[in-house]
């Protein structure tokens, strides 16, 4: 599913209904999304620091 497609229909689910409504809540897309920057900005270091 498209993410502009979720994101829509994220506008029309009370958050009390979200878990209800989709298999991962705000709570853990945010962690999701926190570690993947944490992964790039290591690996960005981990690259820059061979050069």
């Amino acid at each position: 599913m498209p993410l502009s497609t979720v994101t829509a229909l994220s506008r029309l689910v009370s958050r009390e209904r979200w878990g209800q409504a989709f298999a991962v809540t705000p709570t853990t897309l945010l962690a999701w999304h926190r570690q993947l920057v944490a992964r790039k900005a290591h690996h960005r270091r981990i690259l820059t620091a061979k050069h």
